[in-house]
């Protein structure tokens, strides 16, 4: 019976001491990716990093692949908005309309990981969505040169859901 409530403790033990590794960005795409537990107080302070959790890096490039289609064909929606989720990444995509220009669109990711909160402009509502296209495709490409952390393309299933954020307009 010692043994089992041992047993029970150490488990126990283990399972609160474990951390979640998080893969921390830089939002600049200089350095390489960096797995850690946690951010450190520097980059926290900075706000130059943008973390995503290591079992999220996947679905967070396929729904960069999104956003990237998204912003090249000019992907219109009747809805004002669009966000993905995560575990711990949200994309906002919200819709701004200008009339000389058509539709551009300001896209932020966001993450709280251990109650540290980071977030990415992916794009901007005052560039051209070609530009911003090109900016989540450099986002990828820094990404893909740190092959070991991602599954081969084929093997990448996004486990995110889709949520339509429609504001009524008022007339």
């Amino acid at each position: 019976m010692k043994y089992c409530l041992a047993l029970l403790f150490v488990l126990c033990s283990c399972s609160i001491a474990y951390s979640q590794k998080i893969a921390i960005m830089d939002k600049q795409l200089q350095e390489p990716i960096v797995i850690a537990d946690s951010l450190t107080t520097e980059q926290q302070q900075t706000n130059n990093y943008f973390a995503v959790e290591v079992e999220c890096v996947d679905t967070f490039y396929a729904a960069l692949k999104y956003v990237k289609t998204f912003l090249e064909t000019g992907h219109d929606t009747t809805a004002r908005g669009l966000k993905f989720t995560t575990l711990s990444t949200n994309i906002t995509i919200n819709g701004v309309l200008f009339f000389a220009f058509g539709k551009r669109y300001n896209i932020l990711a966001k993450t709280n990981i251990q109650g540290v909160a980071t977030a990415m402009l992916l794009s901007s509502k005052d560039i051209r969505n070609s530009r911003n296209a090109q900016k989540v495709e450099k986002l990828m490409k820094y990404m893909e040169a740190t092959r070991w952390l991602l599954k081969p393309t084929a093997n990448i299933h996004p486990s995110f859901y889709v949520e339509v954020v429609d504001t009524p307009v008022k007339k």
